[in-house]
């Protein structure tokens, strides 16, 4: 399998048709056609809405690709070698030279997510992305829906779950259809895809999920931004939104919508339990931390775009907000690549 090659311009390509917003880092790399993979590596996503992901390669070149994640469950079975990888303030590593290993990563709100790459490490893994949103849509009563969001609690958690034979197998095979191609193949992979998650899935709803649990971070700040994804009509959400896009002040939209800045307050406060000002703060504060690893931003050249005139009042609302500095947020997930 490791005679394919895949260069920097594929892995963009590759990149582009999963995420919206990405970027990749690479040392030492003087051209787009240069090879950064050796192996077979894709990228898919069903009509049905899930997204795959395989891969047996090895690594050939030290560098990054970050990427926004929305609210999702990435399932992954890590069959042989080694995964790193940055999540919201933390690093983290897989190994699985030894036996295969499976983990999850259970992402509550957006974040950023990084993976590392590193010359010479080889993986080959299967992985498969469901996101929140279409979980949701299947769920029949509210206790689905309850203990769709249970899972959801903290706004990230990653675990590592027991490897059963029947998992092992389900995943191997999806690997193995989902790198063949063809359309018997492809409708196999599919169909493998769903038993994936039906094997995941009660294990996730399990009590004893948390004795599993690696990592997790539940912030009040953040959970302010769930509790306003959460509710049903986003039209004052979306107004606010236009105002972090468009940097119009609270007063013209007060006028567009036809209502007074204070009755604006109090109807956002009463829908959303926060203040308009505060879900404006928290928003440019989300959108500077993409701004910093994807869009590659200096931390002056964020603070500026998210409204604030000194860059140690920016740090000083950053780090209370994430729990680390900007620039600690760029070295966890970005290293030496920049």
């Amino acid at each position: 399998m490791r005679d394919k090659t895949v260069s920097l311009n594929d892995l963009r390509h590759m990149m582009s048709k999963r995420y919206q917003h990405h970027q990749m880092r690479f040392q030492n790399l003087q051209e787009v056609n240069q090879v950064v993979i050796n192996g077979d590596l894709l990228f898919d996503r069903f009509p049905s809405g899930l997204s795959v992901h395989c891969c047996d390669i090895v690594e050939n070149k030290n560098g990054s690709c970050s990427s926004q994640l929305l609210p999702c469950i990435s399932i992954n079975l890590l069959f042989n070698g080694q995964v790193n990888f940055s999540l919201s303030d933390n690093t983290f590593e897989f190994n699985a030279n030894e036996r295969p290993i499976l983990f999850v990563n259970v992402i509550g709100q957006p974040e950023v997510f990084t993976r590392h790459l590193i010359h010479g490490h080889a993986v080959c893994k299967t992985n498969v992305t469901i996101e929140k949103s279409w979980l949701l849509s299947r769920c029949q009563t509210a206790n689905d829906r309850a203990q769709i969001n249970a899972i959801f609690s903290h706004n990230v958690g990653v675990y590592q779950l027991d490897v059963t034979d029947n998992i092992k197998v389900i995943a191997g095979q999806l690997l193995k259809y989902k790198l063949a191609g063809g359309v018997k193949n492809e409708l196999h992979a599919e169909q493998l895809t769903l038993q994936f998650i039906n094997s995941i899935l009660p294990l996730l709803l399990s009590p004893t999920l948390k004795e599993h649990k690696i990592y997790s971070v539940t912030s009040g700040a953040l959970n302010k931004t769930k509790k306003i994804e959460q509710v049903a009509d986003n039209k004052l959400k979306d107004a606010l939104l236009a105002i972090v896009d468009d940097n119009i002040s609270l007063k013209e939209l007060s006028l567009q919508l036809g209502i007074s800045v204070s009755t604006l307050q109090r109807k956002f406060k009463e829908a959303y339990q926060v203040t308009a000002i505060e879900y404006l703060r928290i928003q440019r504060l989300e959108n500077a931390r993409i701004a910093i690893i994807i869009d590659g931003l200096s931390i002056g050249e964020s603070a500026y775009a998210a409204g604030y005139t000194h860059v140690a009042n920016f740090v000083t609302a950053f780090k209370k907000h994430f729990g680390v500095t900007p620039a600690q947020l760029r070295k966890q997930h970005l290293g030496n690549n920049r």
